[in-house]
């Protein structure tokens, strides 16, 4: 079991996954109540709220779905962590913390130290 707990000011994300554990989906869908896949992709455009995207050079799940993400969410930021897979925050978690305060510091706020 790989876990991650990262504290984001106010939230607390606590994260587990079980060694070896592959999504049963393509990163672009998600399964409905009945079991059929829905892709997602093209609702991306209708996302207007600033987007930070993070991907491993190594993701698993094909980091040209991150950079498809990234095209289709007008003023999205991507950002490719290397020596990283799927769970960047844990690959890489100093990077991604980084990249994650970046981001936040420049829109007016930044992560708080707990």
């Amino acid at each position: 079991m790989r876990e991650f707990t990262l504290q984001l000011g106010a939230v607390k994300l606590v994260l587990a996954q079980p060694a070896g554990y592959r999504p049963p989906v393509p990163a672009t869908c998600s399964r409905a109540p009945n079991g059929a896949l829905v892709e997602y992709t093209d609702r991306l455009p209708a996302i207007h709220v600033p987007t930070l995207i993070t991907v491993g050079d190594h993701d698993e799940r094909d980091p040209s779905l991150a950079r498809t993400m990234h095209e289709e969410i007008a003023g999205s930021k991507l950002v490719v962590l290397p020596k990283s897979g799927h769970m960047t925050f844990v690959d890489q978690p100093n990077m991604f913390i980084h990249e994650v305060d970046e981001f936040l510091r420049a829109r007016g706020t930044k992560l708080e130290a707990k």
